[in-house]
């Protein structure tokens, strides 16, 4: 793809493409599609793709990994009338899944189905007080037997099963509605960062990594394939900026700029590295929000590879992750691409050895 980089339509296919972890390729076509031309393209034995752009010089090697895989279901039996139990696969709330359309991607195609359970009035008071789990739960597919199921529509257990929820514009034209906010927008990220990146001092390496919502699994794959000397973790950052939050918990809003985080619970940054991209932000005046984060992301496993590896994890606001649709604002996701490219242009052999050495002194 050209540089002229059409930024709504690469989040709106990352978003729509189907990629529950064990199965990224929809993604990994996306990311085939939209790198430039000028890149060579290369994979693991996970599911990980590696894009790589050599500069004036093969090292310093930077990696920036995003995750490509998002949270969804698989099917775990198949009932003698039809319905399809499932468990989740990642992190879900999963008393919002009753009612929940979705897509069950067997061997003969996509099938549309809903998520059911037993209705309120039908309950004792005792089990309407009990939390709804998706083991209570079911997927209807309109089929009333186990052989149509599995013989007409080559669904079996094991087949895996995604929200059916397709992306669109709001209406503010910058922000975009799909589901898989987390991780498609640190996908998106991947090709913002090669997209006009022009003559840089090292190499750099975007890897989209597989399964991260299942354990992290493709993040050793990519540093020990790259082996880099510093690493930036790619995310849709939990956003607060809507009711019910404490600000003070989540403060990151959509439209205020990319998020750098100086702590989460897998990883504390190098703290050279961490001043290196705030003064880059402030030196090239770019809006930036630095917060910290819960739960933890690639990062954690990256990090602790080969001596250690200096890391930071950023990306850009999305509201509603672990949920079926989220948002994203495509103008935050412009200047984290920009602040990327900024950070690849000035990590030079000498910069990258100064960052390194915080741990030595």
């Amino acid at each position: 793809m050209t540089a002229a980089l059409n930024r709504m339509e690469l989040l709106a296919e990352l978003a729509d493409a189907f990629g529950v972890s064990s199965d990224e390729s929809e993604v990994r076509q996306v990311l085939v599609r939209y790198a430039p031309p000028n890149v060579q393209v290369d994979f693991d034995n996970l599911g990980g793709i590696y894009l790589t752009d050599t500069g004036s010089s093969k090292s310093p090697v930077i990696l920036l990994a995003a995750h490509m895989d998002e949270i969804g279901f698989m099917v775990t039996h198949v009932t003698e009338t039809g319905f399809l139990r499932f468990r989740c696969i990642g992190r879900w709330r999963e008393n919002t899944l009753p009612g929940l359309e979705v897509l069950v991607r067997g061997r003969k195609g996509d099938v549309w189905g809903v998520i059911g359970t037993v209705p309120p009035h039908l309950l004792s008071e005792a089990d309407a007080q009990k939390p709804l789990r998706a083991q209570d739960m079911f997927i209807d597919i309109g089929a009333s037997s186990r052989a149509s199921v599995v013989r007409e529509l080559g669904i079996r257990p094991g087949d895996l099963v995604v929200p059916n929820a397709r992306s669109r514009v709001l209406s503010n034209s910058s922000l975009i509605a799909g589901k898989a906010s987390d991780n498609r927008a640190g996908c998106a990220l991947l090709i913002e960062a090669l997209t006009g990146l022009g003559e840089h001092p090292n190499t750099v390496v975007s890897a989209g990594t597989a399964q991260e919502e299942v354990g992290r699994r493709g993040a050793g794959a990519s540093a020990v394939k790259t082996n880099p000397d510093i690493a930036f973790v790619l995310e849709g950052i939990l956003a607060g900026d809507q009711p019910g939050i404490d600000r003070e918990l989540a403060p990151t809003a959509l439209g205020k700029g990319p998020v750098l985080v100086f702590f989460d619970d897998s990883m504390i940054p190098n703290r050279r590295l961490l001043d290196f991209a705030i003064d880059t932000c402030e030196a090239e005046g770019i809006p930036y929000q630095l917060v910290p984060a819960r739960g933890g992301n690639d990062a954690g496993i990256i990090h602790v590879h080969n001596l250690g590896i200096p890391c930071l994890v950023l990306g850009v606001p999305a509201r509603y992750i672990h949920a079926n649709t989220g948002i994203l604002d495509a103008n935050d996701v412009e200047l984290a691409g920009r602040m990327l490219r900024s950070f690849m242009r000035r990590l030079d052999a000498k910069t990258v050895e100064w960052i390194k050495a915080f741990s030595r002194s």
